[in-house]
């Protein structure tokens, strides 16, 4: 037997000594490589992005928006209400309405209410009779120093237009008209009994047709001033007798 080893054997003997000893190693670095080589492929792509604006904004920035778009929307309704609210019966198919008449009715009725607010109400008014925008910033102007006259025996009360509503003024001018409208009914009631009781009288005693004409003439002038005053304080009963009310809905 020929004990001697040629080259090729060497070879393997070292080859396989090899193997033997990092018999251990090689299965741990295979499986390293896979894992390596998977982790790769499953990794995300990193895309540089921009966001969008939306996505940049923060909690606070996202609420004070939609309390903005709120604040927004409660003041569109309340426009459309005051709009839906304007009483056009005096005024709806009028050809003769005069600028003096309109202020005299936003401070008697609507003076309470601010500056807006009737604005907004004669923006509607104008829309429904023969005035312009012009004769709204003329009221605007008047209403400034517009109140009751002191001096005037029916005009007890001496109120001047709020800036900002106030139903608080509202409901103690009511009270008020509540006192002055059965003060004014009274009058109106005790001058239509004694016109009646003196001129049934005077035509019984023979007064001439002139004198009882005279009488009429000053009791129907007294009427009208007694009505007039009756407008400050129950608008409903003078629009219903003016003939305001047929066919004019507010």
């Amino acid at each position: 037997m020929n004990n001697t080893f040629n080259k090729k054997d060497l070879a393997i003997v070292i080859i396989l000594s090899i193997l033997y000893i990092f018999r251990a190693i090689i299965p741990i670095i295979l499986i390293l490589g896979i894992y390596l080589l998977i982790r790769s492929r499953k990794q995300p792509k990193i895309e540089n992005k921009r966001k969008r604006p939306h996505e940049t904004l923060d909690t606070f920035e996202i609420e004070k928006q939609k309390a903005d778009l709120a604040e927004c929307e409660e003041l569109i309704a309340h426009e459309e209400q005051l709009r839906a609210e304007a009483d056009l019966r005096q005024f709806k198919g009028r050809s003769d309405v005069t600028k003096e008449e309109l202020a005299q009715y936003m401070f008697e009725q609507r003076r309470w209410d601010g500056i807006h607010e009737r604005h907004v109400q004669m923006e509607e008014i104008i829309k429904v009779c023969n005035l312009t925008m012009d004769d709204i910033s003329w009221v605007e102007q008047e209403l400034q120093h517009y109140h009751f006259n002191p001096n005037s025996p029916e005009q007890t009360l001496d109120f001047k237009c709020c800036y900002v509503r106030d139903e608080e003024e509202k409901a103690v001018s009511d009270y008020q008209n509540e006192k002055e409208k059965y003060r004014i009914l009274t009058a109106i009631r005790k001058e239509e009994k004694e016109f009646k009781r003196h001129y049934e009288f005077s035509k019984k005693t023979g007064c001439s047709d002139e004198v009882l004409a005279l009488s009429k003439k000053y009791h129907d002038k007294l009427m009208d001033t007694y009505n007039e005053s009756l407008r400050k304080v129950d608008y409903e009963s003078w629009l219903e007798k003016k003939g305001y009310t047929n066919g004019q809905n507010i």
